[in-house]
């Protein structure tokens, strides 16, 4: 065992769920790194969803009342998840290596832009699909974004969030809270399918995972500290850095002959 890749990753743990509290983004530091020391894409993606579970759910508990007063609405809402969860992982094993690796470039692409426009995209989502808070076109909307949690899900909560906003959450405070739930259902079903499918890499992910919740407790101490838009504009920047390593990796040969 190579104990110095593990307290890589244990470092790069803590910075994740550091910037996981306060600005999010924290798939965009982890996946790449997990792949720059030499895991295979599908398995370095399995890695990543086990090592930030507690940082996506760290965030639940303090909502549990609120969630729990939806009743019957939460646990549809939660189902309709967890199936585009398990559609989208069982994609991921179907489609292969060689397709996701092709897609990797353009995923975190997507991903970093939707994180970056963040308030635009959720405004242009719903401006296009909003009829009024329509319970039907947001689960619609939901099962589809969760089958992308599952394939990939970084940029995830802020199409999570404009879904439920368009399903009728008018509160934001509960329809945040209904997000980190949502994202935790597809990361735990997502988790049960690719670890029984051998693809996750425990070591790693546990050595993350250990720094990824301490990071996620100091970000919480420090978030007063420290400036959102500075760890945002980081996160943005890593992201974009690491999307065009990718792409030049996969379309450099068109340039260079």
């Amino acid at each position: 065992m190579d104990y110095a890749t593990l307290a890589f990753l244990f470092a790069t743990g803590i910075v994740a769920g550091v910037f996981n509290s306060i600005a999010g983004g924290a798939t965009f530091i982890s996946f790449p790194v997990l792949m720059a020391v030499g895991l295979p894409p599908l398995v370095a993606n399995a890695t990543n969803f086990v090592a930030l579970l507690p940082s996506n759910a760290a965030a639940v508990p303090a909502f549990k009342d609120e969630l729990l007063s939806l009743g019957r609405r939460l646990w549809v809402d939660l189902s309709i998840c967890a199936a585009g969860g398990i559609v989208g992982v069982f994609l991921l094993l179907q489609l292969g290596e060689s397709t996701f690796t092709t897609l990797i470039p353009w995923l975190m692409l997507v991903a970093v832009t939707i994180y970056a426009l963040g308030n635009q995209v959720r405004s242009f989502i719903q401006s296009i699909f909003s009829t009024n808070g329509s319970d039907v076109l947001g689960r619609v909307l939901l099962f589809f974004f969760s089958i992308y949690g599952g394939y990939f899900g970084a940029g995830l909560g802020v199409i999570l969030l404009a879904s439920f906003t368009i399903a009728g959450y008018t509160n934001a405070h509960l329809a945040n809270a209904i997000k980190n739930a949502a994202g935790t259902v597809i990361s735990l079903v997502s988790i049960v399918v690719v670890a029984s499918s051998g693809l996750v890499d425990w070591p790693y992910a546990i050595a993350m995972m250990v720094g990824a919740t301490l990071g996620g407790a100091f970000g919480g101490s420090f978030s007063k500290k420290l400036s959102q838009k500075v760890m945002r504009a980081l996160v943005i920047s890593f992201g974009l850095i690491v999307s065009v390593v990718y792409l030049w990796r996969a379309y450099g040969y068109l340039i260079t002959g």
